[in-house]
């Protein structure tokens, strides 16, 4: 299993055994046998050729001949399984996948799609808070936690007009209440818009 894996792992990063043997600190005698399945790496010769190759040490040792077309996967990435699109373009989510990136029913995901490299899923609070600071974004929503986890400013708009802009802060202080869903409807309300 692990020999076919560092020879796979080696060719795949167009290394020769002596350029492995070399970053390792090993000889060139040693990565043959390791890869010819004569001998097998110790747990720390294991843990830097994880590390050269830019995968996880389990995979490295335990990906077996079933998935090798798939190859070992590098760290943080992940293969989940096989879904299937139901008839109205649904899928399931596999729980493993749900579990280890926080995905909770009624969560918003979104979907991006590249034609030559496929289709990608994040959650939108992930990717917008990646993205502050560094552009700006202008979110329309319904949902005043969504609002208010990831905006800096905040728009009040009712009725087809803006009635406010402001921090959360400056709209409660301006209608004297304790949260964003009462700013909202108290400036909803209002009859005049935002000069």
């Amino acid at each position: 299993m692990i020999s076919m894996n560092l020879k796979s792992m080696r060719k795949l990063h167009r290394l020769t055994q002596e350029e492995v043997a070399e970053k390792i600190g090993v000889s060139r005698q040693a990565v043959a046998k390791w890869e010819n399945g004569e001998t097998v790496p110790d747990i720390q010769n294991c843990l830097a050729l994880a590390e050269l190759y830019d995968v996880v040490l389990d995979d490295l040792v335990k990906n077996s001949d079933q998935h090798v077309k798939i190859g070992i996967r590098p760290k943080g990435k992940h293969m989940f399984g096989m879904v299937k699109v139901g008839d109205r373009g649904q899928i399931v989510i596999p729980k493993k996948a749900r579990d280890i990136f926080d995905i909770r029913s009624g969560d918003r995901l979104v979907v991006l799609g590249d034609e030559a490299q496929g289709i990608a899923i994040f959650k939108l609070w992930s990717a917008i808070e990646k993205l502050k600071g560094d552009i700006t974004i202008i979110l329309t929503t319904h949902y005043m936690e969504e609002a208010e986890a990831l905006s800096d400013r905040i728009g009040v708009m009712s009725k087809g007009k803006l009635r406010a802009v402001g921090t959360t802060a400056e709209l409660t202080a301006k209608t004297s209440t304790g949260s964003l869903k009462d700013a909202f409807v108290s400036l909803a309300t209002l009859e005049e818009a935002v000069g």
